[in-house]
């Protein structure tokens, strides 16, 4: 899990980055003139609603690539623990490649990829991917 996140880090930071970069310095201003104070109330009230569809992207990204996760776990299960955890990819390389079953591996390919759109779409509609504000 920690060679995920390490290697997905710096894709999520410039993501967050330019969602940072996108929040008008004006409303800070308001907020200050208002008598918001600087710090926590800011970040609440202004900053974490308007980073609302980068923090979607993230979250869109960091579920697809959990379905695709592969080598870490080729990796690490190179021996006798295949049968403990096999995530999705694992199971179908094995399938396709090692016992030379292209058409089941194709068919978990094909399979995984449907899993994969369906969660995003759910995710789109219950989350409001891509709504305007």
């Amino acid at each position: 899990m920690t060679v995920r996140l390490w290697l997905q880090l710096g894709i999520y930071m410039i993501i967050f980055i330019a969602g940072l970069q996108e929040i008008p310095r004006e409303l800070y201003e308001a907020a200050r003139v208002d008598g918001a104070k600087r710090g926590w109330q800011t970040f609440r009230y202004i900053t974490v609603p308007l980073l609302r569809n980068s923090s979607l992207a993230v979250l869109l990204l960091n579920v697809i690539a959990a379905f695709q996760a592969f080598d870490e776990f080729y990796n690490i299960m190179t021996g006798g623990n295949q049968i403990l955890a096999r995530p999705p990819l694992v199971y179908i390389y094995n399938v396709a490649l090692s016992n030379q079953d292209y058409g089941h591996g194709s068919a978990g390919a094909m399979i995984l990829t449907l899993i994969i759109i369906v969660f995003t779409l759910l995710q789109g509609r219950f989350l409001g991917f891509g709504k305007a504000d």
